[in-house]
């Protein structure tokens, strides 16, 4: 978990930021037109314009960046209903569930995934 959360986390050098937030744009579009198992990871490299390389510097997989895009989006709608979960204030779980229906809301309707892959 401590992986995935430094995978995901804002408080970076700006250059390690920038070349996320290409990834996750790149994953982001690609994803507009095309299922998650459709996609490789060359793919989204070509649409970031970084290499394959790069890429595996800041994700194990494709998986861990579809991660990061997701959480991070989740992430932003808490902000916007300053939420701050931590675990100790009862009432936080109200905004938790408005902001899930916001981000319901806001991403358009895809297939389920169904992904092979084992957690």
């Amino acid at each position: 978990m401590a992986a995935a959360e430094e995978t995901c986390s804002k408080q970076l050098d700006p250059r390690i930021r920038r070349t996320r937030e290409l990834l996750q744009q790149a994953l982001a579009t690609l994803l507009d037109t095309r299922s998650f198992e459709d996609i490789s990871v060359q793919e989204i490299t070509e649409a970031a314009t970084v290499n394959r390389a790069t890429f595996y510097a800041h994700y194990p997989d494709k998986f861990a960046l579809l991660e990061c895009l997701v959480g991070g989006r989740f992430y932003s709608l808490l902000s916007a209903r300053n939420v701050a979960f931590d675990g100790t204030c009862p009432t936080a779980l109200q905004g938790i569930v408005l902001a899930l229906c916001d981000y319901l809301a806001e991403t358009p309707a895809r297939p389920v995934l169904s992904c092979s892959r084992r957690w």
